[in-house]
């Protein structure tokens, strides 16, 4: 059986990765592995993924805005 970080910790490390921290700094403060950090990373993505898959389907909007997102991640 595969080593498992609990639900809270995932939330955390997912939190700070949202308020900015470097994978290397969530690392160090929750005292994960950097591979276990970029793991939560993954499946977290992956599970968004199937979510928008699965429930954003033949939406009919005439504006979207996202440019305030593309510029954070691309600064990043």
């Amino acid at each position: 059986m595969a080593n498992r970080i609990n639900h809270e910790r995932r939330q955390l490390i997912l939190r700070m990765l949202c308020e900015g921290n470097s994978i290397r700094s969530t690392s160090r403060i929750t005292g994960c592995e950097k591979r276990t950090v970029g793991r939560a990373i993954l499946e977290f993505g992956n599970a968004c993924e199937t979510f928008l898959d699965d429930y954003m389907r033949n939406l009919t909007m005439k504006h979207v805005e996202v440019d305030e997102i593309w510029s954070f991640v691309g600064k990043k």
